[in-house]
């Protein structure tokens, strides 16, 4: 049981930082990034920042995702 548990939070760190790398660079690209999401599900806390990206937090935290737009 604590491999699997230790497995599940090793992949959730991997997958937030990967999705991170995309929101990163597309910032740095001059992309419009709408929202940074953790996890999944219903939503638990959300912060819209001075750029306008709303980051947000998801119930489920095993996937991240970004919602970008060119500009």
């Amino acid at each position: 049981m604590k491999a699997i548990i230790t497995f599940l939070l090793i992949f959730c760190v991997i997958v937030v930082f990967h999705e991170f790398g995309h929101f990163f660079f597309a910032k740095r690209s001059g992309i419009l990034v709408r929202e940074f999401a953790i996890g999944m599900g219903p939503k638990i806390f959300a912060h819209t920042g001075k750029d306008g990206t709303v980051y947000t937090c998801l119930l489920y935290t095993s996937d991240a995702a970004d919602d970008l737009t060119r500009v």
